[in-house]
């Protein structure tokens, strides 16, 4: 691809320009970036300068997928039908409307215009259509707009436990409550996370520690929570990093850590509603319809224990999942709206001038020994584990053989009640077998055997010495099969 200014860097490899290009093409709910966007991305991520011609003929050369160009599976309406219908399967409440179907279509690079999706919608979902209309919903209270520097300029962080312990109540520490974040200027999702606890600081300030890893060590201004306790340790190591940091930035003018009422966290608390809206109430109704089943026996350790190993897992997936369609999918025009609008997170949150002319990045480089320093008082890697696990290590171990022995099967919320019960039922054989085992070599003291209290023990010295050797060998095979 010819380049305008010959300062430039080298231009990057065809496979690293076209990953970079066909990325462009996912976001805006599938549409794409514009030209304009996408040399203007080019130009900031690899300093290269193509005139709109050049771009153009590179795009070509290299097959980028587009609603219109190269995009076999528009030939056929069968193959546009079954892409929506598999997407549909993980929307069991029906609450993705042709929008949402779109950009989660764009984010596994299937590029269809929304004519195709609504007409398919209307084939095979039309009851979804009158079940999504928004009548008769109260009116939002009326809201200050918002305003910001840029990303990095201010972040609102927040809990969510509509799925938590309490909201589902099958027990105690059984549940999957939220944590995230959301940069405040550009609406970029920086993190959503299932946690076991999210009214524990120390939970909180180790999921916090892994956000700054995660970025780069890269920190806002400012946190925006609510006014909870669990919060307190995580801003005073913000504010301890950022003083370190950035010392330019008084307190006074501003505060490393702001707490307001949940009711006013309104970056954060919209987007719990978004996905509440689509992935909770997919998830809330396949948890209850598994209880309803008896697929899931309140009061059981062990359906406890597999429900902890199980389900968080699928519902990071799932946030992953969500995530992605966020930070891609293109913010409705608002005219009212102080913000940047009409284009995607991403775009906002790699080019923010191209929402706001002055409009800059604001993030804080921290040092990593410091981050570093934090963990350790907080118990390092070990700390982190303890209190981030939802199951101890010996149960998840235990879990995973038995997930292999009933052939590994893929969880997804269509079948995640029958991996658990094939789990439940592959631990129980195990645990039975080998106390079967273990009663049969405890209870012999006068046929020979010696009482040994360990298994490694029982396995290799139970043995009576006046065994033949070929009996002893199937004694000793067998107690290790087992």
């Amino acid at each position: 691809m010819p380049d305008n200014n010959r300062k430039a860097a080298i231009r990057p490899p065809d496979d690293v320009l076209k990953n970079a290009m066909q990325g462009y093409m996912r976001e805006n709910s599938g549409n794409g970036l514009s030209i304009d966007q996408q040399l203007l991305r080019l130009q900031r991520e690899f300093g290269i300068n193509p005139s709109r011609a050049s771009f153009l003929r590179k795009r070509a050369s290299l097959k980028i997928q587009t609603v219109r160009m190269n995009n076999n599976i528009r030939e056929s309406e069968a193959d546009m039908a079954q892409a929506v219908i598999d997407l549909k399967a993980s929307d069991p409440q029906g609450r993705w409307g042709v929008e949402n179907v779109k950009q989660r279509l764009a984010n596994s690079d299937v590029y269809l215009s929304r004519n195709d999706i609504r007409t398919s919608m209307h084939d095979y979902f039309d009851d979804e259509f009158n079940e999504r209309a928004p009548g008769g919903r109260n009116k939002p209270t009326n809201r200050t707009p918002l305003v910001s520097a840029g990303p990095g300029e201010s972040e609102h962080f927040d809990g969510h436990e509509k799925t938590g312990q309490l909201a589902l109540n099958l027990g105690p520490n059984i549940g999957l409550p939220l944590y995230g974040c959301k940069d405040k200027y550009s609406a970029f999702i920086r993190a959503m996370t299932v946690l076991p606890n999210v009214r524990k600081e120390h939970v909180i300030a180790h999921w916090y520690l892994d956000l700054t890893e995660a970025y780069d060590y890269n920190i806002p201004i400012t946190l925006v929570t609510d006014k909870g306790s669990e919060v307190g340790l995580m801003g005073k190591i913000h504010a301890a990093l950022r003083l370190e940091a950035a010392p330019e930035y008084t307190v006074e003018d501003f505060p490393p850590h702001v707490q307001i009422p949940s009711t006013h966290n309104t970056p954060i608390e919209s987007v719990w509603r978004w996905q509440r809206e689509g992935e909770g109430h997919n998830l809330r109704e396949v948890i209850e319809a598994g209880v309803e089943a008896g697929r899931f026996v309140p009061g059981s350790a062990l359906h406890a224990d597999v429900f902890n190993w199980l389900l968080p897992p699928l519902v990071q997936d799932r946030l992953d999942a969500f995530q992605d369609y966020w930070n891609l999918h293109k913010i409705s025009k608002q005219r009212n709206k102080l913000m940047p609008s009409g284009m995607s997170p991403s775009h906002l949150m790699a080019v923010p001038e191209s929402g706001n002319p002055v409009a800059r990045h604001c993030w804080i480089k921290v040092n990593p020994e410091s981050v570093q320093r934090w963990r350790e008082e907080l118990g390092g890697t070990e700390g982190r584990d303890e209190v981030m696990s939802f199951v101890s290590d010996e149960f998840h171990a235990e879990a995973d053989e038995a997930w292999i022995g009933v052939g590994s099967p893929q969880v997804t919320l269509s079948n995640v009640w029958d991996v658990c019960t094939l789990v439940v039922e592959q631990i129980q054989a195990r645990r039975s077998m080998l106390l079967d085992n273990n009663m049969l070599r405890l209870v012999l003291p006068n046929n020979g055997f010696e009482s040994v209290s360990t298994r490694a023990h029982l396995r290799f010295t139970c043995i009576p010495a006046t065994l033949p050797v070929i009996v002893k060998a199937k004694i000793l095979n067998n107690s290790i099969a087992t």
